[in-house]
């Protein structure tokens, strides 16, 4: 078989598949499902703003402690404290949408994914509490982003074991 035979083959059999095909699991169904379905307003939303209030605080923080140094050329200030800003409030809006994500498919995820996603939640809320409780000068014991974040952790522990 020549070369300029083997190509039309290939042609020929290529023509023979067909053009679309239906995929082999469709997700429209369970995604229709969750997108009819009335979020709950309760924890979900005290969550999502603690989430982006912790990581502002976080980011301003972090920002602060290793954003400067003294062998760096330093730009003014303010406008270093913008910068800084901005990146905590892209960074908070990122974790927010991802937690806002998986809030909308939990109902269909299995109880140790759940559980899974929810303490990986709360775990960067505690983070970022103490951060804001360093960043505001707030014993934990007067922080009560912390202690609400606290309680939610402790109610998770709660449930999984």
């Amino acid at each position: 078989m020549t070369e300029h035979e083997y190509h039309d083959e290939i042609a020929d059999r290529l023509a023979q598949l067909p053009v679309d095909a239906d995929p082999v699991n469709d997700l429209w169904p369970g995604i229709e499902t969750h997108v009819h379905q009335p979020r709950s307003q309760g924890s979900n939303t005290l969550i999502q703003l603690a989430a982006a209030s912790v990581i502002f605080a976080v980011g301003l923080g972090t920002g602060l402690a290793f954003g400067f140094t003294r062998t760096q050329p330093a730009a003014p200030q303010s406008v270093r404290a913008m910068n800084l800003a901005a990146e905590v409030q892209r960074t908070g809006t990122q974790y927010v949408t991802a937690l806002a994500a998986f809030a909308a498919v939990v109902d269909s995820l299995s109880d140790d994914v759940r559980i899974q996603g929810r303490e990986a939640a709360i775990t960067a809320l505690m983070a970022a509490a103490e951060e804001w409780g360093t960043l505001s000068g707030t014993p934990r014991s007067d922080n009560e982003l912390f202690k609400t974040v606290s309680n939610e952790r402790d109610q998770v522990a709660t449930v999984r074991f």
